[in-house]
């Protein structure tokens, strides 16, 4: 077929491509098409959900653990704050204790 001989003929009735029928068989690649992309989503997320889902609840447990270990080191380091000032005022009262009786 050459193109300089080509002769393009308007037919309305190839208008209307886009049909499913699918009792007669007639189905237009682009539906095949669209079906076979909407498939191909659906499989990778019900195989790869799952797996996102343990994903983010391992991450957000390792969190909480983490934020708990902070805490107990934070409880830790006021605790010994707080012997040290214990041990601080026991001195001093000792220390003014101790000059009261020498008066």
């Amino acid at each position: 077929m050459k193109v300089s001989t080509y002769n393009f003929q308007y037919d309305p009735k190839n208008l209307d491509m886009f049909k499913l029928d699918i009792f007669w068989g007639n189905l237009d690649l682009s539906l095949l098409t669209l079906a076979a992309v909407i498939a191909a989503v659906w499989l990778v997320f019900y195989y790869i959900g799952p797996f996102l889902k343990g994903y983010f609840i391992v991450s957000a447990e390792e969190k909480k653990k983490e934020d708990n270990k902070n805490k107990i080191k934070e409880l830790i380091m006021m605790k010994e704050v707080q012997t040290e000032l214990e041990k601080e005022i026991e001195e001093s009262l000792l220390s003014a204790g101790l000059k009261t009786s020498t008066i």
